[in-house]
């Protein structure tokens, strides 16, 4: 298991995993998938953890995998 912290990071597309995260009191089924800082490569992020992810839905201009 990996960590992604804090900072800037690429991301490469989002995709609807059919599996919900709850973070905030909000639940979304978008995750984005990057490469994390411990060294592995396509780890899916749940959305509500990245800026413009808040509502639950796709993150406007993250294309989608």
């Amino acid at each position: 298991m990996g960590t992604v912290g804090a900072g800037p990071h690429s991301f490469f597309c989002q995709v609807d995993l059919d599996h919900g995260e709850t973070y905030g009191g909000v639940t979304s089924r978008w995750f984005a998938r990057t490469d994390d800082d411990s060294g592995n490569t396509n780890v899916y992020l749940s959305v509500l953890h990245l800026s413009g992810g808040a509502g639950g839905g796709p993150v406007a201009g993250l294309r989608i995998c």
